[in-house]
């Protein structure tokens, strides 16, 4: 079907143009719809060209109340990320506190609350005594029950951390969040603290203090990697939930013991167990603690931890909102698009 003279020919519903020149100064065309050397538009420059008028030319620039974009601008970081943004949004609202609620209320009616201490609780507490002596300069191994400490310091174990140091520090530049960084700076500097600064006698207390101490902070950070790693396994293959749920048990677990031992010191676990002095009781009568401050100390620990993650709940909720409005904006130019070639093609002449 042919158009008017100097208009071309409609092939597929693609003008073919019949000069690759602008007819109003011969420069190259391009496929935008006006020449960039003069700013004529190429139709109505052919049509005046040939007819002297471009008065029947209709100008198939697309309609200014609508934004083409390139691929580039439609294709945000959700896409790479997550699978559905709102159900990431849902997802991150809801876990955290409903995990936290389902632990406490175990502990808080007395259901499950063996089976939880024993599967949750005591794995996490053993590994916080593990990782206060590593921080210490002290190599140790983690039982179920019991943790094996060397009474020197040792080298073993402060290597394996500067390799974990190392792993974070390359995960935090390949994915381009320099937070990392700080991270491994704080725990570098405590592992240097405890190294070489504080003496034997401070060491093995923090490392009894750490069973539950930096137990609620280990069961912080599992149910902290909810909110991180989307680009791992801990979203792909859904590990994110199983730590959320070992964290929330592990943290209640260790966490109501202190709580409930404001009035009720039996909670709290002093005298012996499988023939060892419990923590408590090494605490008070090795290192001079009284019941208060050693109850406080531990509540100070988990009030912080709590403070840090409903930090990073909060972050996260922010983040998986902003993923939520992209989708959306890219929703919106994707329909605008389309509206916008469908006006495209009807202010196109049809004979």
């Amino acid at each position: 079907m042919q158009l008017g003279a100097g208009q071309g020919w409609i092939h597929g519903g693609i003008i073919s143009r019949m000069s690759e020149t602008c007819a109003w100064c011969d420069a190259p065309k391009t496929l935008d719809t006006v020449c960039p050397q003069c700013g004529a538009n190429y139709a109505k420059a052919a049509a005046i060209k040939r007819l002297g008028t471009a008065k029947d030319v209709v100008d198939s620039t697309p309609p200014p109340s609508f934004v083409l974009v390139s691929d580039e601008d439609t294709a945000p970081d959700y896409q790479q990320l997550v699978t559905d943004p709102h159900s990431e949004w849902l997802n991150c609202l809801f876990a955290l506190p409903l995990m936290l609620l389902g632990a406490w209320a175990c502990q808080y009616w007395k259901s499950f609350d063996a089976l939880q201490r024993i599967v949750f609780g005591m794995p996490v507490h053993e590994m916080g005594h593990t990782v206060t002596a590593w921080l210490s300069g002290h190599n140790a191994i983690p039982t179920f029950w019991f943790t094996h400490t060397s009474s020197a310091q040792g080298y073993a174990c402060a290597l394996l951390l500067l390799g974990i140091y190392a792993a974070l520090l390359r995960y935090g530049y390949r994915t381009h969040q320099p937070y990392w960084y700080a991270v491994v700076g704080l725990l570098f500097t405590l592992q240097m603290i405890g190294t070489f600064v504080i003496n034997r006698a401070t060491a093995d207390m923090l490392i009894i203090f750490g069973g539950d101490g930096m137990g609620m902070v280990l069961a912080s950070f599992m149910m902290c990697t909810f909110y991180m790693g989307k680009e791992t396994q801990l979203y792909r293959g859904s590990v994110r939930w199983g730590l959320l749920f070992w964290g929330a048990a592990a943290f209640m677990d260790i966490f109501m013991a202190w709580w409930e031992g404001q009035h009720d010191i039996s909670r709290v676990g002093y005298g012996t167990t499988g023939g060892a002095y419990t923590d408590a009781y090494l605490l008070i009568n090795a290192y001079a603690w009284n019941w208060r401050d050693m109850i406080n100390w531990h509540l100070y620990v988990g009030y912080a931890c709590l403070l840090a993650l409903a930090a990073i709940y909060a972050l996260g909720l922010w983040q998986a909102h902003g993923w939520v409005q992209a989708k959306a904006r890219t929703e919106l130019i994707a329909r605008a698009r389309v509206k916008s070639a469908a006006s495209g093609q009807q202010a196109k002449p049809t004979g």
